[in-house]
Parts: C-alpha cells; structure tokens; sequence
C-alpha cells in the first residue's frame, strides 16, 4: 500500500502544479494574482473557502485531537463555527462594498497607515504559524505512510508546497480549490462513515475513556475558554481567507451566501471527518498514539480504496491551505507593506516580488516546522496569535471612539502576551495563551483610545458608523 500511496502523492503534486503552471500563463496582473482580479462567481467563491478552510490541521491534527481528548476539542469546533457565523454576518458584504483587498488593507481605512503596517507585520508571523502546521501535518503524513524520516519529509512537504503557490496566484488557486473541494468532501463523508461501520457503529463509543464522553473531561475550564475563544477568533477575523475570498468574488451577494453556505459547510467537515474518525481510530488501531499518527495509522488500517481516497483528501487539504496561506503571508508582504510604502512601483515588479516574497516565506517554515513542538499544539499556538493581533481591532472598530493609537497598541500588546503567555512563562497555572494575550489587547484598544483623540469622522464612517 505504501508504494500506492506515494504514486498518488506523486501524481497529485504533478498535477496541481501543472495547473499552477497553466494558470499562470491568464495572470496578467497583479490584481489577478492577489484578488483573482474580484471575479470568482458563487460555487468558486465558496469551493475556495471551504477547500482552505478544512485544511491539514483540521483533518490530521483534529482527527488526533478527537482521538486523545474526546468530546473536549468541540470546544475548538464550536469556536470555529461560531467564527464563520460572525465574519459572515458582519464582514462579507462589507469587504466587498469597499473593494479592499487584505485585512491590514481594512484596518487602515478605519484607523490609519501605522495600525495597517503594524498588523501586516504581524500576521505574517500568524501565517507562518499556521502554514507550519501545514508542513507538520504533510510530513507527518508521509513519515508513517511512506517511511521517509523526519527532516526529509518536512522538507518534501515545504517543496511541494512552494512549488504548488508561486505560478498562479489566487486565480489559479481558486480554481483548482473548487475541483479539489469535491474530492475533500468524498473523503470525509466516505472517511468519517466507514471507519465508524468498521468501529462497530455505536459500539465505537462504548470502549472509550469515560473522559472521552465527559464535557470537561481533560480540559478545565479555563483551558475550554481559551480553546472557544482561540478558534473563534481566528475563524472571525478570517485565518487568511474569508476577508481575501470575500475581496475577490464577484459581489456582495456572492461574498454573503458563500459565507453562509460555509457555516453548516464547517459542521460537516468537522463531524463527519475528524470526529468520527478520531473515535472510531480509539477501536480501529487502540489507544496509546500519539495525535499527529492517528491519521496515518488509521488509514493503513482501512481498505486500501478509502486509504487511498483518504491520503488524496488529505493531500488535497493541506496542499490547498498552504497555498493561501502562502499567498495571503505574500499579500501581506507586498500590498500592505512593500506597495503601500512605495505606491509607484510597477504591477510587473509587484508580480515578480510576489513570487519571490511566496518561496522565501516558504522555505522559512521549514526549520520552524523541524523545532516546533507537537502538532497539537502547534495548532493551539497558531490559533492564539492570529487571534490575538486581529481580532481586537477588527471588532472594537466599531466602537467608535476607538483610534489608531489604540488599535496600534493592541496589536503589539496582543502578540508579546501570546508569544510571552507561550513560550517564555509556559503557560502558567494552565491558563491557555488566548485570554491573556486578548484581555490585554482590549485593555490597550481601550486606554490607548480614551488617552488620545477620537478618531476623525471620516475613518469612523468606513465600517457603516455616522
């Protein structure tokens, strides 16, 4: 089997390059590359999303995740969900309307160009965060699947990786997304049904721990609040593509139903895929794995057809979140910092730039991804510092004595708590990073604002406010 699924492996990244490749011949400009030139229609718009929404994280690292922690990760699922209902609800029409292209793009217009440059910057970091997971999530894949060893397999992955994103941009990318999002949507439901047939059915829940059917069973209750609220952050300020994909389909009324299409989209990919497997992997392969070779062992375990169908779905979701990550860390790069800082530079430099901006971002994952902890919680971390710079400003800017030097201060203040909280007091007393890393962002919104001027008229009215 494991001769099979490196010829998919193969073959699969032949062809989503070659389509890369094809794709890049219709970019013509920069626009094209970054926002698909604000053309995708609805099935693509939401094929796009959903395809980079549900990506290796979501069906390696949950599949895990459900597997050693039970009901308790549905604190992260609720938070997702909940996420995709909120930026829908408050953002799709209005990204659209005001033919923005990036987040940073946004929180300029209702703050100014220091908040902009502030938050590109830093999520950058977020996307490299979340890309490693990527990486992780691949190489782990191809480590229990195929054999290869550590370092090689994350390299592999990081290759494929940058290869795939540099030709076509988001144009090429949403397309082949969509075709891709059909084959994600086989393998989970045919993924998530079978492994529970073959558990037994209902029975895969009776030799679970009793902590598997326990809310709170492993997490306490400041870890589940931390858990929701990570997620939900991440999902409502978009984890690098709802505000892009909204930006780059054809109206608002595509942006808004494809938002909506996606909230019982995000249930499905989360139940019928990692949930079910997760559980049913408890009885399949038995207890005692680690949560990054769940996956890898449960498909080994299941007929070599789904196996097959199974590492094709799973290639599908980490190539295609990867890809957006990468152009989303690019955009960030070139239009929020490079273009903005220097407006007259050529499309023709900026579409070079782009390609080049993409492989270094790439190639950086690497030693990351090689040092990085579990992927677990690499997925937790990745989560919180994404949330932790964004979240505060997009949402408080509504509020509107809420200004620059607020929205500049929580951005700042919202990454040094998440990387402080994280890696250098190491999570004391278990408190989970997001809510110190998000009290101290609204802390510094809101001094920062009442200290300083309100803000001028004109910013205040960018998001519907008179």
């Amino acid at each position: 089997m494991r001769e099979l699924l490196l010829s998919i492996a193969i073959v699969y990244t032949i062809a989503v390059l070659g389509s890369g490749v094809y794709f890049a011949k219709k970019v013509r400009s920069f626009s094209e590359f970054l926002i698909a030139g604000r053309t995708l229609p609805l099935p693509i718009t939401l094929g796009t999303i959903w395809a980079t929404y549900v990506g290796g994280a979501t069906i390696v690292g949950w599949t895990g995740a459900f597997y050693t922690f039970g009901l308790d990760w549905w604190f992260y699922g609720v938070g997702a969900i909940c996420g995709v209902t909120v930026i829908t609800l408050v953002w799709s029409k209005r990204v659209r309307r005001l033919g923005i292209a990036t987040l940073p793009e946004l929180i300029e217009r209702r703050y100014d160009v220091r908040a902009r440059i502030t938050l590109a910057v830093a999520m950058v970091i977020a996307y490299l965060a979340i890309y490693v997971v990527q990486i992780i999530a691949l190489g782990s894949v191809l480590i229990v699947l195929v054999g290869l060893p550590r370092e090689v397999a994350y390299a592999l992955a990081t290759i494929a990786f940058v290869a795939i994103a540099i030709p076509g941009g988001l144009k090429g990318v949403a397309i082949t997304d969509f075709v891709q999002a059909a084959l994600m949507a086989t393998g989970i439901l045919l993924g998530g049904t079978i492994s529970l047939y073959m558990a037994g059915g209902l029975k895969a829940w009776e030799v679970l721990p009793p902590k598997h059917l326990t809310p709170l069973g492993y997490f306490s209750p400041i870890t589940a609040i931390g858990a929701f609220v990570s997620v939900f952050g991440i999902a409502s300020v978009s984890q690098s593509l709802f505000i892009q994909r909204f930006a780059a389909s054809r109206d608002e009324r595509t942006a808004y139903l494809a938002g909506l299409m996606m909230i019982p989209g995000a249930f499905f990919a989360y139940f019928f895929g990692p949930y079910l497997m997760g559980t049913s992997a408890r009885t399949i392969i038995g207890p005692g794995f680690k949560a990054a070779d769940v996956f890898p062992k449960l498909v080994l375990s299941l007929p070599t057809w789904l196996g097959a169908l199974l590492f094709a779905t799973v290639l599908a979701t980490i190539v295609t979140t990867a890809n957006s990550l990468l152009i989303s860390g690019t955009a960030n790069v070139v239009w929020d910092l490079v273009h903005r800082l220097r407006p007259g530079l050529s499309e023709d430099y900026l579409m070079k730039l782009s390609k080049i901006i993409a492989a270094v971002l790439g190639l950086i994952g690497l030693p990351w991804a090689i040092f990085a902890p579990g992927i677990v919680d690499a997925i937790a971390f990745a989560y919180t510092i994404y949330s932790a710079v964004a979240f505060t400003p997009l949402y408080l800017a509504f509020w509107r004595r809420a200004n620059a030097v607020g929205a500049t201060a929580s951005i700042i203040g919202g990454a040094i708590t998440a990387i402080t909280w994280e890696y250098v007091l190491l999570r004391p007393y278990g408190i989970h990073s997001m809510i110190p890393s998000i009290l101290v962002a609204l802390v510094l919104m809101v001094v920062g604002s009442l200290l300083t001027p309100p803000p001028p008229k004109e910013r205040v009215e960018v998001v519907g406010l008179k």
